[in-house]
């Protein structure tokens, strides 16, 4: 009979240690998770320059960066507000030329006074403007 009190007190410890760690766990999780901020942070595009350099375009809140990332690395090129309604309709017309929806896109500007340039020739501008680089 001692036997079996005996087994039941340990199943009974063993029972509360295990409720109790899990209990730990639960609080310990709540603890070290981050809430969230009302900041969203969205990759707009990204493009490989070399095996280890990408140029990207980041929106944080009502912030556009081009970012520049490499060995060294990241660096702001450019950052400009957003604004709301010019937007949507950019991101609009650009979904719609990469979906194939608009049969004739309009020819990459060449950097003419009053065009807008291209991703590229933009991307261009901004290294000799940020790195000195020449074409």
């Amino acid at each position: 009979m001692d036997m079996l009190w005996t087994l039941i007190r340990v199943v009974v410890a063993f029972g509360v240690v295990i409720a109790l760690m899990l209990w730990l766990r639960s609080k310990a999780g709540k603890m070290t998770r981050r809430k969230s901020g009302t900041v969203t942070i969205t990759v707009r595009a990204r493009q490989s320059l070399g095996a280890k350099a990408t140029v990207s375009v980041v929106d944080v809140g009502d912030r556009r960066y081009v970012l520049g990332s490499g060995e060294a690395g990241v660096t702001v090129i450019d950052s400009d507000v957003i604004p709301a309604a010019e937007f949507s309709q950019l991101l609009d017309i650009a979904v719609q030329e990469q979906d194939g929806a608009v049969k004739n896109p309009p020819p990459p500007a060449a950097g003419l006074p009053g065009e807008k340039p291209s991703f590229l020739s933009a991307l261009g501008i901004a290294g000799k403007q940020q790195f000195g680089f020449k074409r």
